[in-house]
């Protein structure tokens, strides 16, 4: 890949070097996240994920081979991401464990600058997303069902009343579920968004005493 500095972290990139990141789930989406944060730059990361490594799970999530079968997903990954070009000063924290265990506290997601979920479990999203917007701290949340995409950024202000985000969960017929999406989901949800451009600004947007200590943005 040759020098990571360079060919990987192009110039016109804002430095992400002081920005903490969460990142729940490491499976398909999680492995993507990481590896994609390592060559970025990102040198503060803390992983997440309740699950092990099964057979099924080697076809899409790269990260893990036939010999990790049974071992923890986070753990597994974090392995792999450091035999990749990333940063000296570069720190993985990797806790095999459910997110929404009390070790877990609001306190823990108050002391990174931004979450990334990989999660495919609606009501862990939708813990996540709560925990953030308390913290005030910016969520990008994904994921995937079937050959369906989504990303969303979800910041909390004080003119935005959302409780949520949307998910592509739909009906037999191909649609929404009209009932699950008007209890728990709100149209007004900022777009979609380029992780690599706009992360550092998304980093920013937290807690007033955070950003104004480490200004990223």
């Amino acid at each position: 890949i040759g020098d990571w500095s360079s060919d990987v972290c192009s110039s016109d990139l804002t430095d992400l070097t002081n920005v903490k990141v969460l990142v729940v789930g490491a499976g398909g989406i999680g492995c993507e996240l990481v590896k994609n944060l390592v060559l970025t730059g990102i040198e503060d990361i803390t992983m997440v994920d309740l699950d092990t490594i099964d057979y099924s799970n080697l076809n899409r999530q790269f990260l893990f081979r036939a010999k990790h079968v049974g071992r923890s997903k986070a753990e597994v990954a974090r392995e792999s991401v450091l035999e990749f070009p990333h940063s000296e000063k570069l720190t993985i924290e990797a806790a095999h464990g459910n997110i929404k265990s009390p070790e877990f506290t609001f306190d823990f997601f108050k002391t990174f600058d931004i979450v990334l979920n990989g999660l495919d479990n609606v009501d862990a999203r939708r813990y996540v997303n709560r925990m953030c917007l308390a913290a005030g701290v910016p969520l990008v949340d994904s994921g995937t069902e079937g050959y369906i995409g989504q990303a969303r950024a979800i910041i909390k202000s004080d003119d935005t009343g959302f409780k949520g985000f949307k998910c592509p969960m739909k009906e037999e017929g191909g649609g929404w579920a009209p009932d699950f999406q008007n209890r728990y989901f709100s149209e007004d949800i900022p777009e979609s968004f380029a992780i690599y451009k706009g992360i550092a600004d998304l980093a920013g947007a937290g807690a007033p005493s955070r950003s104004e200590e480490r200004r990223v943005g």
